[in-house]
């Protein structure tokens, strides 16, 4: 029974160990891939840098969506590094825009954001697994040290 329970916790363990890793791939992945816009950001008197990747579903001839002079879909993926190049979250956002017309004319644009938890993730700086609320604690902890 012990040898199970042992070996339950080893494989859970393991699999957070990976998780790290296979979010380290994915950023170097991400990284390399061209997007239609990419943005950095150091904050925190340089604690901490954040790259935002944009990529729009283009209104192009013949495709759905012509008519408007906007993207129906947007994708921006936040990528954030702590001071040593250590990995401290992915974030993957989907944002869909409604444009709402009246006689032909756009009265207002409606934006609603997903985020991909699936291919979202943040950690610690011991490359351990947090949730978002831990991981904004942590980087307001970093900002507020550096600040004094």
């Amino acid at each position: 029974m012990y040898a199970v329970i042992l070996s339950i916790l080893l494989f859970f363990s393991y699999d957070d160990e990976n998780i790290y890793q296979k979010a380290a791939t994915s950023a170097n992945h991400l990284l390399l891939v061209a997007h239609a816009e990419a943005d950095t950001f150091v904050s925190c008197n340089g604690k901490i840098t954040t790259i935002i990747l944009k990529d729009s579903l283009l209104n192009a001839p013949g495709q759905i969506g012509t008519e408007y002079n906007y993207p129906i879909y947007k994708y921006e993926t936040e990528i954030t590094f702590y001071t040593d190049k250590q990995l401290a979250a992915i974030e993957k956002k989907q944002i869909h825009l409604k444009r709402y017309e009246y006689l032909g004319v756009t009265t207002g644009i409606e934006k609603n954001t997903t985020i991909d938890i699936l291919n979202t993730f943040y950690f610690d700086q011991n490359n351990q697994p947090v949730s978002r609320v831990q991981f904004l604690e942590i980087q307001k902890k970093i900002c507020k040290e550096k600040e004094e």
